[in-house]
C-alpha cells in the first residue's frame, strides 16, 4: 500500500505537474503549484505545440481532386434513332448537357471525390420517359456510359 502511494505520487507529481499542470485536481497544492510558476512556462509551450498540431491534422485533411469525363449516347427505344437535346444530369454534377445530332453527350472535367466515382445519369426530353445510367467515373479518363434508351409518352 505504501509502494502504491509513492507511485501515485510519482506519476502525478512528474507527468501531471510538469507536463499537464492544469488536468491535475484543482486542490490548494496544485493551484499554489500554478500560480508560483514553476511550470507556467512548459504549459504554455505544451499548450501552443497541441494547437499546432491539430492545425497541421485540419491542413492534411485537405482531399485530393481528381477530375474525368463521362461521354454517353441517347436513342429512341422504338426507332433506334439519336435523340438531340435530351437533357443529361446527375444529382453530383452541376452541368446539365444536351446531346447532339448523333445523340452523344459528354461531361468534361467533372470533379470526383476520389479517384473512381460511381454516377447515375438521369436521361429525359420532353415527350419521353427518363431513362437512368449507371456509370463509374475515373480519374483522368473519359468513361463511355451506357447507351440510354428513351421511349416515347403516348399523346392520348
Amino acid at each position: 500500500m505504501k509502494y502504491f502511494l509513492r507511485t501515485k505520487k510519482h506519476i502525478y507529481s512528474h507527468l501531471f505537474r510538469c507536463f499537464f499542470p492544469l488536468i491535475k485536481t484543482f486542490s490548494k497544492a496544485s493551484i499554489m503549484f500554478i500560480m508560483n510558476g514553476k511550470h507556467f512556462i512548459p504549459a504554455i509551450i505544451l499548450l501552443l505545440s497541441a494547437f499546432a498540431a491539430s492545425s497541421c491534422d485540419q491542413a492534411s485533411n485537405v482531399s485530393t481532386v481528381f477530375t474525368g469525363s463521362v461521354q454517353g449516347f441517347v436513342y429512341d427505344t422504338l426507332t433506334g434513332a439519336p435523340i438531340p437535346g435530351a437533357k443529361n444530369f446527375a444529382d453530383d454534377i452541376t452541368d446539365t448537357v444536351l446531346t447532339d445530332a448523333e445523340g452523344m453527350y459528354m461531361f468534361h472535367n467533372i470533379n470526383l471525390p476520389r479517384s473512381d466515382y460511381i454516377y447515375y445519369i438521369k436521361s429525359t426530353k420532353q415527350g419521353y420517359d427518363t431513362s437512368i445510367i449507371r456509370v463509374k467515373a475515373k480519374s483522368d479518363n473519359i468513361v463511355k456510359a451506357d447507351t440510354a434508351y428513351l421511349k416515347m409518352l403516348s399523346t392520348h
